[in-house]
């Protein structure tokens, strides 16, 4: 934004699907270990993952257009909380999970005793992605683009058929 260029940055949020995409493919593992999942604040915080496609679609959009100015868009799908979308997740397996809420401390010192014990390498910062809320409103991406996101559970179908074709899950 300061080089004072024509042009607009997509900022995304939660991107899932694809080859690279770890979020939904560690959430989809986990709960087939565990049955019960500890999350700081219990999973009530808003997340808003969106399916790769619709970004790639938004990014379409983007450089077909001609910029007048400096923008920023944010490319999300529709709220949810963090409970709903790993209530999905499980469903989408054909399993149950139960979301317990923790303290963010406790959490981080289990990440720290894990890594250390047993030589894992869970990110830390999970702990604070975890306790974020997001708010980005859908109505500039849907004016600009013409961009709809899919519902959560559409884009996981698809993102799951692709990664079991790909034998990833």
């Amino acid at each position: 934004m300061a080089g004072g260029h024509n042009g607009v940055m997509l900022h995304a949020t939660m991107i899932f699907g694809g080859n690279q995409e770890n979020n939904i493919q560690r959430l989809l593992q986990t709960i087939q270990r565990f049955p019960i999942l500890p999350v700081p604040g219990g999973g009530r915080q808003t997340v808003q993952p969106i399916y790769i496609d619709d970004v790639v679609d938004g990014l379409f959009a983007a450089v077909t257009r001609k910029w007048a100015a400096m923008h920023v868009v944010g490319v999300a799908g529709r709220p949810l909380t963090w409970r709903t979308m790993a209530g999905i997740c499980a469903r989408s397996m054909g399993r149950g999970c139960m979301v317990v809420p923790i303290p963010a401390s406790l959490l981080s010192a289990a990440i720290f005793f894990l890594n250390k014990v047993r030589g894992t390498s869970i990110d830390p910062g999970i702990v604070q992605r975890l306790d974020e809320n997001v708010d980005i409103p859908l109505s500039e991406m849907i004016e600009m683009f013409g961009l709809q996101p899919r519902d959560f559970e559409v884009g996981l179908r698809l993102a799951l058929e692709d990664w079991r074709r790909q034998g990833v899950m």
